[in-house]
């Protein structure tokens, strides 16, 4: 699949549409306007419950602006029009192949639910890359993560003599448009502002975004959600506190807490902190105030998690 990275922040602040199986997308007015033959091919191949999955990566293919929305000019179905990035002139033929080429790697990942989240996000990076990789993963991994598919690309790069190969971040790209199941996040994970609509105060998605100091491109490794300052913050998951300071890297007063599963949160720019190093807490407990300490141009709370130390995106777990 070729590769779209359209930035847009404000494509946000569309309408989002639940459903009862499986999540929400987050997309723009030109990815909405194809839903209903989203649903007709995901309908004819045999995962109807993957509709809104299938919005979030037509909004990284293409945002809807393109006439080859799904960029699946490159697959196997293609047989109409050239195999080369945007070949296909047809946007419902793009969709249908599109499609069609998804449906086998949500098998070939055995996913069977859109809100696993480990074997979508193989099907995922599987159809960026090729199912290849899908194979690739499972043999020598068993299953997708962002490192092994860091891996896949520098080998098939050596492989092909090509300068690039796919893109290492879609899965986090993709999924930034997507919120698994109704009310979002995984169990034992909670929200960080309990009885706020949090989704509504993000001010910078996880991923990559212009540094609002510098100016410069940076992987941005959390979510930034904007409140006044003094706000209660809310533990995503219970744990043990490991940091509950300003160490002067960047983050300011900042609280770390270890959940005892591999995960750990932080929690950037407080103004307060409200509990103590080793102190034990609950999924829901008030930690600290937002703030604007540290590397801050406003009041925000910076939210990273990390699964097994590595940057993950916060959408996809807490509610």
């Amino acid at each position: 699949m070729a590769n779209a990275y359209a930035q847009n922040l404000y494509l946000f602040l569309y309408g989002t549409n639940f459903t009862t199986s499986g999540g929400s997308a987050n997309v723009s007015d030109e990815v909405e306007q194809y839903t209903e033959l989203i649903k007709k091919y995901a309908e004819q191949y045999g995962i109807p419950e993957y509709v809104e999955l299938l919005k979030a990566v037509m909004m990284q293919e293409s945002g809807g602006r393109l006439v080859d929305v799904m960029q699946s000019s490159e697959c196997a179905y293609n047989t109409n029009f050239p195999k080369r990035p945007n070949g296909i002139t047809d946007t419902e033929y793009s969709i249908d192949c599109g499609v069609h080429y998804f449906a086998d790697a949500l098998k070939a990942a055995g996913c069977t639910s859109p809100s696993d989240l480990k074997k979508v996000s193989l099907a995922l990076q599987g159809y960026n890359f090729g199912l290849g990789y899908i194979s690739w993963a499972l043999e020598n991994y068993g299953g997708y993560s962002e490192s092994n598919a860091v891996e896949f690309s520098n080998i098939m790069k050596a492989k092909m003599g090509w300068s690039r190969y796919g893109n290492v971040l879609y899965v986090s790209h993709v999924l930034r448009y997507y919120s698994f199941g109704e009310t979002g996040g995984q169990q034992g994970w909670g929200s960080p502002f309990v009885g706020k609509d949090w989704r509504k105060a993000v001010t910078s998605e996880f991923c990559y975004r212009t540094d609002p100091i510098n100016g410069k491109r940076l992987c941005h490794d959390g979510l930034d959600i904007a409140y006044g300052k003094g706000t209660p913050i809310n533990a995503v998951k219970g744990g043990k506190v490991l940091v509950a300071s300003d160490t002067g890297n960047g983050f300011g007063i900042h609280i770390v807490i270890d959940h005892g599963d591999g995960t750990t949160a932080l929690y950037g720019h407080c103004s307060k902190a409200l509990v103590t190093v080793g102190q034990t807490v609950s999924t829901g407990h008030a930690i600290a105030e937002v703030g604007s300490t540290g590397r801050s141009t406003g009041n925000h709370l910076h939210l990273t998690i990390k699964e097994n130390g590595t940057a993950v995106n916060p959408r996809n777990y807490i509610k």
